[in-house]
């Protein structure tokens, strides 16, 4: 074979494979394909050019690709950041600024799928090989190599205003679930301004916002970048309302069980938060791929109702003094309290929190005696609530009863509110020790009978409480 033959056969492979980094023609119809095959088999160059073809791609991701997308945000400086956060026209301006930059990286991206497919092609045909990181193909390949590239040069502005990217379209998507319904219960006069973008309502943009929003979403998913560049910001924004949430709903309210009511709540709002981001609109999870309901199903149940319980816990154990104040008005709230611990593992910190707040708001001179003993009755019986093997009462309760030993009327009071009818509730709560006070034939009787149920003390039980439950062989309350 001629050098002249050689030279036109080796433009054709290159030209067909872009080996040259000539990316212009890489849609262009290939007849001769199966042409090509023929001379890269008859001259033995399937591993040469596979590896050529490859190298250029990654070149041409690193040199031109990835820098262009990058640049979208290089141009975003710190003043403008401050100039966006105090316009609504900054949110659209960010909007428009992220779907550009992820379209034309979307594009460029998929330019190369007839190349990749030629590449699988010449691999099944001529046996070459590449380097397989990942299963699922040179495709997979492809997507790894681009995250990759993408995470080497990521730009320190890129979190930010992707964040507020997201930020405006779940303010959006939450003011349309929410928002409206709220509005229509609280105000009489007709709003001027919308909500969800915060424009005017005869000009308002949710709509292209949404459609925005759902196009990136799109695209990033198909080039599987959106669990991994938007992912974090995407939780961060469902953990944030569901705090913000909670901490509203249960705001100096007690007296009604919420638990039930927030778990529907969050379910309403993470899976449609999730099926905007994941399926492209509400109603859609039904019918997206098995992947993505198995991943919202499972960030809904052991991510964000887990992030529910621990926060319901948290707020109600801020609030736990007042709690028990108000028994037995606050039982509802003590139910869930009970509810969610055994979820949430803070028990020890339930305990350090009301010793604490008791320390500080009741054991003091300024608090009369007759309110320590009632705020203590009241602590008894709401912790019998919580738990009713009395191991948070024992744990709480030893600050009260040193408190009391040291104050020179409380033997007085006590006497006084057994013999004073007016006092009936410290007299019934000494006497209703009675309840608990069995003698060692009935306990070893009820140990037999509800052998198969019987359960260990909790691990929190403190060697204190134990010795109280063994004294004179009785269980009573731990009053001195």
């Amino acid at each position: 074979m001629s050098k002249q033959d050689l030279k036109r056969h080796w433009d054709i492979m290159k030209k067909t494979f872009c080996i040259d980094g000539n990316f212009s023609e890489t849609n262009a119809e290939h007849e001769d394909f199966n042409l090509v095959l023929q001379l890269v088999q008859q001259h033995g160059a399937g591993q040469l050019i596979i590896d050529l073809a490859l190298d250029a791609i990654w070149h041409e991701l690193r040199q031109r690709i990835v820098p262009e997308f990058w640049q979208h945000f290089k141009t975003y400086n710190n003043q403008k950041q401050d100039k966006d956060e105090e316009t609504s026209e900054g949110s659209v301006e960010v909007m428009s600024l992220v779907a550009s930059a992820v379209s034309e990286l979307y594009d460029g991206a998929v330019s190369f799928l007839p190349l990749i497919h030629r590449c699988e092609m010449l691999c099944d045909n001529s046996g070459a090989k590449y380097e397989e990181c990942v299963q699922g193909g040179l495709m997979e390949h492809f997507k790894l190599h681009l995250r990759a590239t993408l995470h080497s040069q990521m730009h320190p502005s890129f979190t930010y205003l992707l964040h507020k990217f997201y930020s405006a379209a779940f303010k959006v998507f939450y003011h349309a679930e929410v928002g409206n319904q709220e509005e229509a219960d609280d105000s009489t006069d007709e709003a001027i301004q919308c909500g969800g973008c915060d424009a005017a309502t005869d000009a308002c943009h949710c709509q292209a916002i949404t459609n925005t929003f759902c196009q990136v979403n799109r695209q990033l998913l198909e080039l599987d970048l959106l669990e991994r560049l938007a992912g974090d910001i995407i939780s961060s924004l469902l953990l944030a309302v569901i705090n913000q949430h909670v901490t509203a709903t249960c705001r100096d309210s007690y007296d009604q069980s919420r638990i039930n009511q927030l778990e529907k709540w969050v379910e309403n709002v993470v899976v449609g938060w999730l099926e905007m981001v994941y399926c492209g609109g509400r109603g859609q999870l039904q019918t997206a791929e098995t992947e993505i309901q198995n991943m919202v199903s499972n960030n809904l149940n052991h991510t964000y109702m887990s992030a529910l319980y621990h926060t319901y816990t948290t707020t109600r154990i801020e609030q736990l003094f007042n709690i028990v104040i108000e028994y037995p008005e606050s039982q509802p709230a003590l139910d869930d309290i009970r509810e969610c611990l055994d979820r949430t593992h803070l028990r020890d910190r339930l305990v350090e929190s009301l010793r604490s707040a008791i320390q500080t708001r009741l054991l003091h001179p300024g608090v009369n005696t007759t309110d320590v003993l009632h705020a203590y009755i009241s602590a008894i019986k709401a912790l019998r609530v919580l738990d009713p093997k009395g191991v948070l009462l024992e744990l709480v309760s030893e600050p009260v009863r040193q408190y009391l030993r040291g104050r020179e009327d409380t033997v007085r009071y006590i006497v006084t509110s057994l013999t004073d009818e007016s006092c009936s509730e410290l007299s019934e709560e000494l006497l209703v020790a009675a309840p608990l006070v069995l003698d060692d034939s009935q306990s070893e009787d009820d140990n037999m009978d509800n052998w198969e149920t019987w359960t260990p003390d909790p691990v929190h039980a403190h060697s204190s409480f134990l010795r109280v439950l063994t004294s004179c062989g009785h269980t009573y309350l731990p009053w001195f």
